[in-house]
């Protein structure tokens, strides 16, 4: 995962296939646990992952409404389908990323 400052972080998340971001913060130790076990996951499955670093920019945690930290969001046609904060659940997370969203999917359906 590489870090990248929000604006291009919005360009990626709205013209790839599926994406997935990563949150984190300096001083967050839950983030540097449970990243390796991410970055496992994105490289398995050969996925695009961002990371956004919330010490650094913390504007973008207002910008994806997330108020703590670590947070994964999975995005699919520019979209988010999927989130995770604080406690992640890796076998969730990998069958999420297994079975992203059609991209004429009703998002409505998803969050009901």
């Amino acid at each position: 995962m590489h870090t990248y400052p929000l604006a291009e972080t919005l360009g990626h998340l709205a013209n790839t296939r599926q994406i997935l971001l990563y949150l984190s913060g300096v001083h967050c130790g839950v983030c540097h646990a449970i990243r390796p076990s991410v970055q496992i996951l994105v490289e398995t499955h050969k996925l695009t992952a961002l990371e956004i670093n919330l010490t650094e920019q913390a504007e973008a945690a207002a910008a994806f409404e997330v108020l703590t930290i670590p947070a994964v969001l999975l995005y699919a046609h520019g979209r988010e389908y999927h989130r995770q904060a604080k406690f992640i659940d890796l076998k969730k997370l990998e069958k999420q990323i297994e079975y992203p969203p059609l991209e004429n999917t009703d998002y409505a359906e998803i969050f009901k």
